[in-house]
């Protein structure tokens, strides 16, 4: 009789000792409008990594490039569904350059994880002039992350050209110094994305109601309705797929497969190999369900 993967890894897991080990691949680019470089230090900087093809490009991303971004479906207001959507990248870039990059600012630098991971890139003249940006939400990053700004001499369009290779650079930096390591905390927002993330690359294919079912066991008291928030942001950023198979719809780890979460057994127990685990339960489980199984091979062909 095939063992039931799921069953084995609850009673193979101290939640406690669990750690974040990576954060997804992704950069968010704020500031101003997109399409004409002479009217947006945003644009210039994503047409110059684009055209250099520097390493990060193939990192950023721009609420633009969602069709439904500012629908904001299941969410009540713009800043909610924003600051879900930060907790799935490595890092936020925010150029300092449009009202709508000086509300971002302030909505994420409120949240403690999130604020962590910002990048504001703001001209020197503004700074230094003890502005509220400066003294307000910029002031407050500094003085709980130690982190500074990226200050740069002007954002104005045709003569940031020269700082572009600058920004970059501390950009890479920023997303280097991404936690390699953090205890996984069950109530943190980023951690249960990230969480429910780890589970279906871990599992191959599950229903939601089998990562509810995860989740609270982890100790994630979850409502269904805000399940269902995290898992339209994973599939929106594509870090994860739907399948549906007759009755039963499946999520199921993208090709590049990727894992966020470090697991350790109970004390006094061997320690958890996430590959053996894979090779000797989860295999085994997934290939007798054949709905399910059929899903994962649909996006992960043999």
């Amino acid at each position: 009789m095939t063992v039931n993967a799921i069953e084995a890894f609850k009673s193979a897991i101290s939640v406690p000792a669990t750690r974040v080990s990576n954060l997804p691949p992704i950069v968010l680019v704020f500031g101003g409008p997109l399409g004409d470089a002479q009217n947006s230090a945003r644009q210039m900087f994503l047409n110059w990594t684009l055209a250099k093809g520097h390493t990060i490009n193939s990192l950023l991303r721009t609420p633009e490039q969602f069709n439904d971004w500012n629908e904001f479906e299941g969410y009540s207001n713009l800043i909610d569904f924003e600051r879900d959507a930060g907790n799935l990248t490595q890092a936020i870039v925010l150029f300092s350059e449009s009202e709508g990059s000086f509300a971002e600012l302030g909505a994420f630098c409120m949240d403690n994880v999130l604020s962590e991971r910002l990048f504001v890139v703001i001209a020197r003249q503004h700074y230094n002039a003890g502005s509220f940006i400066a003294k307000g939400p910029i002031k407050k990053i500094e003085l709980l992350h130690g982190l500074p700004v990226c200050v740069v001499e002007t954002l104005m369009p045709n003569a940031i050209t020269d700082q572009l290779p600058e920004i970059a650079i501390a950009l890479e930096e920023k997303v280097k110094t991404g936690p390699r390591t953090q205890a996984f905390e069950p109530m943190r927002d980023r951690d249960q994305f990230l969480m429910v993330a780890d589970l279906i690359e871990l599992f191959g294919a599950v229903t939601l109601g089998e990562v509810h079912d995860l989740l609270t066991w982890a100790g994630i008291n979850i409502q269904r309705n805000r399940l269902e928030q995290i898992v339209k942001q994973l599939l929106r950023f594509e870090l994860i797929h739907a399948v549906q198979r007759t009755t039963r719809r499946f999520f199921v780890p993208p090709s590049d497969r990727r894992s966020y979460l470090s697991y350790q057994s109970p004390a006094e127990t061997p320690p958890f190999d996430r590959a053996r685990f894979k090779m000797t339960k989860v295999d085994l489980w997934l290939n007798a369900d054949v709905p399910r199984s059929r899903a994962y091979y649909e996006v992960h062909p043999k």
